[in-house]
């Protein structure tokens, strides 16, 4: 047993986006911080791998694409990756698989409505359901109740089938056992979880917040005047406009409830008597109009700046702060929410990452065994098996971003046996990703394809993104790339060149091409426990560990991976941006 005596301020382990965010962020408030990153594999960036073949074709191993959202664009333009967004082209169309044949899956209203697979009966059920709030919420169950189970004492199995189970597949490989609210809230974020927050550092900071003596000062000292009337003001807007409670409504998904912006509306809450006639005046009346009015005219006077600026800058000698910010917001809402990719692959991330990690804070081919805590002098010991070795680095701080299972392995000497089995337990999907190289005369694909989604029971290929027409640069014009999803079933095959025939096979069946086309397999990467399924009542056992990680004989030890706070590449640099704050916010560093 060898001992390093060096104690560091953080240990990370594993070598994803969000080890790589996390460091950056954590050397960003602090450069003298002494970090170490604990990586099993030979190289950063967990599943997100970029290759190229004869230095003209991109593709990804892993994670193909991602919805942009503030905190991932803001780190893009910190990484001075602006000018790479590679923004997907909103004409293309994703398909829905069933029975060997493809069925467009318009995101319109009209699209929705237009869908032959569900029947239009349904389709009107639906629509009302959610209108009226005739379903039960999901977050109202007390048990966690599995997707299937769910649409089909609340809806119908045809959404199911035909919609969600595709959805499922897409977004983490699994099947109809999965828990509703996981996948309501996590994987479309459709609805607050009110077991488990996606948010938790973010939480834990406001938390703070509440609690400092500053904020109750504030409280207490604060008019009770002021109090009444933002109440009865409160109490007439939300009359008006129906809001209510996140957790008690459904947020409309762009795939079916596009137009439904009247669906809040709450029409028993409106009432008259909340408009108080005694108190209108003139003032009340002008100002409103007058402030659109002014807000109209500055909008247009921007507009012809921000194009001026953008097209002749050599015009203007001084600009202020002011313009260049509302130019950079101006520019943000070109790609806030879009599904991007980079124009060099999702990898460059992990190159940009990698030029503030120093080569000495990395330990590759290394795997972390267990934690135990010095209670005298608070200090993490973590034992690491390295070349067949096992060394003892020391910390006073650990960050945790590995799957459940790994986890309760790694924390067996200190977590409860019941809630150990619990984590060992959560179920994952383990896929296989294949991209697949044509001559474009050679294969039968819609020229308007994003790429499409399995809605058949026993799918072997889950999905394909047609990668080459989503991004135009990923190989030559007169070539398609796809990048296939498949079922990791576990069958055992005699070599490579059976598993290449069989995926080939199931291909051919979506996409027709001839016995005599000999397409380049660039790739059939076996990802293992990649995707956390969310079993049925996994929330509970969710929140079971989170509330033991709260006792105090945890302390300095954080624990965030894709199964606590989501799986997206924007919901890991989020999490990794708000658990920085969180711990720069308590001092730790």
């Amino acid at each position: 047993m060898e001992a390093n005596n060096k104690t560091y301020d953080f240990i990370i382990v594993g070598g994803g986006i969000y080890s790589c965010c996390i460091y950056y962020y954590l050397k960003k408030n602090n450069p003298e911080s002494q970090i170490l990153i604990i990586e099993k594999n030979t190289k950063l960036g967990g599943c997100i791998q970029t290759e190229k073949y004869n230095n003209n074709v991109i593709y990804e191993l892993g994670a193909n694409v991602f919805k942009l959202c503030n905190n991932s664009y803001k780190l893009i333009k910190e990484l001075n990756l602006g000018d790479h967004i590679a923004v997907v082209n909103k004409k293309l169309v994703r398909y829905i698989y069933h029975e060997n044949c493809m069925y467009p899956l318009y995101l319109s209203f009209f699209g929705y409505i237009c869908f032959p697979l569900i029947s239009f009966k349904n389709k009107i059920k639906l629509i009302y359901k959610i209108l009226f709030k005739k379903y039960k919420h999901v977050n109202s169950y007390n048990y966690d109740i599995s997707i299937e189970n769910y649409m089909k004492e609340n809806f119908d199995s045809e959404h199911y089938q035909f919609l969600l189970l595709p959805l499922i597949y897409g977004s983490s490989g699994g099947h109809g056992n999965m828990s509703a609210l996981s996948f309501f809230s996590r994987n479309l974020k459709l609805v607050n979880n009110n077991k488990n927050s996606l948010r938790i550092w973010n939480d834990k900071i406001n938390e703070m917040d509440n609690n400092s003596p500053n904020y109750k000062s504030n409280l207490i000292n604060f008019n009770k005047n002021n109090l009444t009337n933002i109440k009865k003001c409160s109490q007439s807007s939300c009359a008006i406009t129906g809001c209510n409670d996140d957790t008690q409504t459904w947020r409309r998904p762009n795939f079916i409830f596009a137009t439904f912006n009247f669906a809040t509306f709450n029409f028993a809450t409106f009432n008259f008597a909340t408009f108080n006639f005694a108190t209108f005046n003139l003032s009340t009346f002008i100002f409103p109009i007058f402030n659109r009015s002014l807000k109209f005219i500055k909008n247009i006077f921007f507009s012809i700046n921000y194009r001026l600026f953008k097209y002749f800058p050599m015009i203007y000698s001084n600009v202020d702060n002011k313009f260049l910010q509302h130019i950079e917001e101006e520019e943000k809402k070109k790609y806030i929410g879009k599904t991007v990719s980079l124009n060099c692959g999702l990898y460059e991330f992990i190159r940009q990452l990698k030029k503030h990690i120093h080569e000495k804070d990395i330990l590759t081919n290394s795997e972390l065994n267990f934690i135990e805590k010095n209670i005298k002098n608070n200090i993490w010991t973590c034992n690491i098996k390295k070349n067949n070795t096992e060394i003892n680095i020391y910390s006073k701080n650990v960050i945790l971003t590995v799957n459940s299972k790994m986890c309760a392995n790694i924390l067996r000497k200190i977590l409860p046996i019941e809630i150990k089995n619990n984590l060992e337990n959560f179920s994952y999907s383990s896929l296989i990703t294949a991209n697949i190289y044509f001559n474009k005369e050679d294969i039968k694909i819609p020229d308007n394809l994003f790429g499409l989604l399995s809605a058949n029971i026993n799918a072997y290929i889950l999905g394909c993104f047609y990668a080459s027409n989503m991004f135009l640069n990923r190989c030559e014009n007169n070539k398609i790339l796809l990048t296939l999803y498949i079922r990791d079933n576990n069958l055992t095959y005699q070599n490579d060149d059976q598993l290449n025939k069989t995926i080939l096979n199931n291909l051919k069946k979506i996409f027709p091409f001839n016995d005599n086309v000999k397409p380049t397999i660039l790739n059939v990467t076996k990802w293992k426990n990649i995707l956390p399924a969310y079993s049925e009542n996994y929330e509970n056992k969710l929140k079971e560990f989170l509330n033991e990680l709260t006792n105090q004989k945890y302390q300095n030890l954080f624990v965030d991976a894709g199964w606590i706070t989501g799986t997206s590449i924007s919901d890991r640099i989020s999490s990794a941006m708000e658990l920085s704050d969180y711990i720069i916010k308590k001092n730790i560093i």
